[in-house]
């Protein structure tokens, strides 16, 4: 059975979304935005002359049973009202990083979701990322002490329109909570904003282990960069998100492994529909990589770890 999908968000994330629902067979069945022309576009390029186009998410949701489910890729600041729409609405849905703006908001989409059945994920992609997917089997045997995660990345323009510890450094503190596990806090945190771009640096403490986030918009040399930094007590592992590469060194001695895999956002709308489909009845199959996927819980330890972050930078 071919998933129909409900996108809400035509801009240049909600496209991406668009084009990989077609590689992995969904059916675009429906697209909301307000501009018409972007939804038209994204229209032409991967949905089918069926595609219906909606200048609203009231029409598009008076239209429900013409969905299965419903990918949200609207601004951050936009994200708690739609996905509230959607679930009450009774749909599935996917819902863009960092799902919404505050912790709270955060719980009572999760709350919602859990009372109505509905499959909720949160588009946190960095965990079936090949890098990621490595370190975790990395770290059974490393016993590690301390991780350190830096992420540079170019948000020229109206990129820089949301704060970067909401649309860049959630990643990093998601990838930091799944690989490190149990509750953290907020030992130090430090923001700079400047007119060349913005630099929040999170200190992490789980237990006995610390961990450091780097989240980075500063226009210079590098525009884009995402490195990990595993130190334990069994070796030491150094990651290139970009290059797909680990770099592990161990008593047997030193090896560097070159990584191969779908894109992340594949493997996410992967394992969305798989989800999907056994909550509609439609398959009972599970994805080898459903136990990576983050719940909604996920997205509110995230966003609670940012808050905390920014009330110790703000002094």
């Amino acid at each position: 059975m071919s998933l129909r999908v409900l996108l809400v968000g035509a801009g240049r994330w909600g496209a991406v979304h668009a084009r990989t629902l077609r590689k992995v067979g969904a059916v675009l069945a429906g697209i909301v935005d307000v501009k018409r022309e972007a939804a038209e576009r994204v229209a032409r390029l991967y949905g089918s002359p069926d595609t219906r186009i909606y200048m609203s998410l009231d029409d598009a949701l008076s239209m429900r049973e013409a969905f299965d489910a419903a990918i949200v890729a609207v601004p951050p600041g936009s994200l708690y009202e739609v996905s509230k729409q959607v679930i009450e609405a009774g749909l599935h849905v996917l819902i863009e990083k960092p799902v919404a703006m505050k912790s709270l908001e955060a719980e009572e989409l999760a709350q919602l979701a859990e009372r109505k059945g509905i499959v909720a994920l949160p588009g946190y992609l960095l965990r079936y990322h090949p890098v990621t997917r490595r370190a975790m089997r990395a770290i059974h045997v490393m016993d590690p002490w301390r991780m350190e995660v830096a992420h540079i990345v170019d948000r020229r323009g109206s990129a820089r329109t949301w704060p970067i510890a909401h649309d860049i450094a959630v990643h990093d503190v998601d990838l930091v909570l799944f690989l490190l596990g149990g509750e953290p806090r907020v030992e130090k945190a430090e923001l700079s904003v400047r007119e060349t771009g913005s630099t929040l640096t999170i200190w992490l403490r789980t237990g006995d282990r610390e961990a450091i986030v780097t989240a980075s918009d500063e226009v210079g040399g590098c525009v884009k960069h995402r490195v990990l930094r595993i130190y334990g007590r069994g070796g030491v592992l150094e990651a290139d998100y970009d290059a797909n590469t680990v770099l592990l060194k161990t008593l047997e001695g030193t090896r560097v492994e070159a990584l191969s895999s779908k894109p992340p956002l594949t493997l996410e709308h992967e394992v969305f529909m798989s989800k999907v489909l056994r909550a509609l009845g439609k398959s009972t199959a599970k994805h080898p990589l459903e136990h990576v996927a983050p719940t909604m819980g996920d997205a509110v330890r995230v966003l609670r770890v940012i808050e905390e972050a920014l009330r110790v930078a703000s002094g």
